[in-house]
């Protein structure tokens, strides 16, 4: 009902766009580029069946395309930068990035604004960029590519946890028997101990040793911080996504179709979403409360 409502009061907002002689948008809308970018923007916030930005997102899109040609230096870049990607689809820093350089161009420009815009962007790029520095030593000292060929490289776009979890999806996935996966899952799901390693072939010894490691770390600055709870947490969560990967092994070993409602409740697990959002708060310091766990 509440969604209902929202779109027909902003069906409402939008309808004063329209001329009520042919049912089309107002042809004076198309003077104003500014306001039709803006426009243009408002139609990708729309929701499904809401037909006027629908219709608005074609008429923006047919206006603007043309008024590059006729348009200040800066409105023509803005509107090039929104047709390709528009701000809802991007991301908040780079859009910022983006403008920056339409923004020191304009005589109207506040050069504190623009110097401390430019500081915030070169501060969070650093953070990034020894943050990925980190990230790559480790994924280089694992030598995972080597070693576990199988396993998605995926460490440009991954932290350790997420990573870690490529690799145990596909362990269960590609590469190991129903046999080895049975051990496997007892020793994660069960155990959670060097000790069960001795029992896995090689390859599952040098995913679960790294595994144990990357755990233990978190686990290290967690009880520092007096938050050792949130390790806990991201480790069960660990633990029951190991078994909802065996447990869609075991209906492919065994030839099984379950049911729409078993399969879902495997599925909203195995997709990685709970454990990855878990250890996602980890590392979040007092922002995140205990009832977020």
């Amino acid at each position: 009902m509440c969604n209902v409502s929202i779109c027909c009061n902003r069906a409402g907002i939008f309808n004063k766009f329209k001329d009520s002689k042919n049912g089309g948008f107002k042809e004076s809308i198309m003077a104003d580029v500014p306001g039709l970018l803006s426009f243009y923007e408002a139609t990708h916030l729309r929701v499904h069946e809401e037909d006027i930005l629908e219709e608005a997102l074609v008429f923006t899109t047919k206006y603007l395309e043309p008024a590059t040609t006729h348009v200040s230096y800066q409105i023509a870049e803005q509107i090039t930068q929104a047709l390709e990607r528009p701000l809802w689809n991007s991301l908040e820093k780079l859009c910022a990035r983006r403008f920056m350089s339409i923004y020191q161009d304009e005589a109207s420009h506040n050069e504190a604004l623009l110097k401390l815009a430019k500081s915030d962007f070169n501060l969070v790029q650093s953070l990034h960029k020894q943050k990925l520095s980190e990230i790559i030593r480790w994924w280089k000292e694992l030598d995972f590519g080597r070693k576990l060929p199988f396993s998605r490289n995926r460490i440009k776009i991954s932290h350790k946890n997420y990573c870690s979890d490529f690799c145990n999806d596909d362990i269960y996935d590609a590469f190991g028997t129903f046999e080895e996966l049975e051990i496997f899952t007892k020793a994660i799901h069960r155990r959670w101990h060097a000790k069960c390693m001795d029992g896995l072939p090689d390859y599952m010894q040098i995913f679960f040793h790294a595994l144990l490691n990357v755990f233990n770390e978190i686990e290290d600055e967690m009880v520092k911080e007096g938050r050792a709870y949130r390790a806990h947490n991201a480790k069960e969560a660990c633990k029951t996504t190991a078994k909802a990967y065996f447990d869609e092994a075991k209906w492919f070993h065994e030839g099984c179709i379950p049911s729409m409602e078993e399969y879902m409740r495997v599925d909203a697990t195995s997709a990685g979403i709970f454990a990855l959002s878990t250890t996602s708060l980890v590392g979040m310091g007092d922002i995140v409360t205990k009832e977020s766990f």
